[in-house]
Formats: C-alpha cells, structure tokens, sequence
C-alpha cells in the first residue's frame, strides 16, 4: 500500500463518526453548562445514528478504499463498490453500477483518482440520485465534486451531512461556497498528515534518492 493508505482509511472514519456521534457539538454543549442544566441524566436532541447495517457506497476502491471497506466491515456495515474497470464480489464487498450504488449507499465516500472521467463527477445530477437524507465523504480530491451542488444538496436537506478534507482550490479562498454551510465539517487537507505517515514519506523519498544515486531508480515513469 502507498505511505498513507491508513491514515486516509482511518481519517475517512474521524469524517463519519463525527458527522453520525455528534462528538464535537456534544462536547462543546456540555461545556456552555447544558448538562448542568438538564432535568434528566442525558439529553440527546442531535441525531446519532448506529453503523450497523447500513450501506457505505465506495467511489473508487483501491488500497484506501479496501482499507476503508475492512473498518466498514467491522462496523457490520454492507460494503458497495464503484469503480470504472469493475471487479469480482468478495466476502468484503459487491461491485455495482454507479447509479445502484447512489441510490443503495446510506453513506457515499470518494475514493479515485482525479482524472477526466472524475472530475466534477459529483453534481447536481449525482446528488440528485442518492437516498434522501444520505451522508456524503470526501478524501480523495476536491476537483471530483462541484462545490455549489453539494452546498445545495446540503441546504435542500437532500442530504443528511457531508465531510470533506479536500477542496477544488486549496487552501481554502475567502469567496468559498462551502463556508459555514449547515452540516457541513471540513478540515484541511489533514487525512495524510499523521505523524508516522509523513514518516514513511520522508523515508520512501530518501530511499528514491539513495537508489537513484546507485544507477537503479525506483518509481520510474516513462
């Protein structure tokens, strides 16, 4: 696998989990006094919603989206695959069409490359044919999605939540469409970023350095 197949995979996770367990907006809660102030012993007015059984629908499936489909598995969840040149089902995952997958996948998470076929990929017509109230990911590449859609899609309520770490322009512009949108959580280009992970980067240039010097170049690209 590539340096930072985990830490994505783990990353894409972080996304969801907080977008379904509601980690942040709980904790930010209780400490403006809310729980102080509760009549009972809980209050629990932000939905959370249970992994298990649901349908993730993967865009894309190679060494992070395998990643991905393993800890979906552990969830207990059913694990839909896309990709352009298919494959064969396995114990872990069922290959579909893009359109089953849209209209299956409780939780739709991107996971190409971007390339001419990907790129603004997810729009008006694409979120238009998911499940209403469905959750969408993106840790692949921002260009794949067209920002003003999925703003949309997220206010028409179309769609339940969306997290991103990727953005069409990086970093992030003042004019951003996606700016304080409701439901939304960004964080910035960081689902790579582990401490091991660049590590292993470090390393693996280093190592191309070291063999490129030697007359035997790794990686080579014709």
């Amino acid at each position: 696998g590539g340096y930072s197949t985990n830490s994505v995979a783990q990353h894409t996770f972080a996304l969801l989990l907080e977008l379904i367990n509601k980690v942040a907006i709980y904790n930010k809660e209780v400490n403006e006094g809310r729980w102080m102030n509760n009549k009972i012993f809980t209050f629990f007015d932000h939905e959370i919603i249970e992994l298990a059984d649901k349908t993730m629908g993967l865009v894309g499936c190679g060494n992070i989206g395998i990643n991905v489909a393993k800890i979906a598995n552990a969830f207990n969840m059913k694990v839909l695959v896309h990709t352009r040149s298919g494959g064969k089902d396995t114990d872990l995952v069922k290959y579909v069409d893009l359109d089953t997958l849209l209209k299956e996948s409780d939780i739709v998470s991107l996971h190409c490359p971007l390339n001419e076929q990907s790129k603004n990929l997810f729009n008006d017509e694409t979120f238009a044919k998911m499940k209403d109230g469905a959750f969408f990911i993106n840790t692949a590449r921002g260009p794949i999605v067209n920002e003003l859609a999925l703003k949309k899609a997220l206010e028409s309520g179309k769609l339940k939540g969306a997290a991103i770490d990727v953005l069409e322009v990086e970093p992030m512009k003042k004019d951003s469409p996606l700016l304080n949108v409701k439901n939304l959580i960004i964080t910035p280009h960081v689902a790579w970023a582990p401490k091991e992970t660049r590590q292993r980067l470090v390393d693996l240039v280093a190592d191309n350095v070291k063999c490129y010097l030697e007359g035997k170049p790794q990686n080579v690209i014709v």
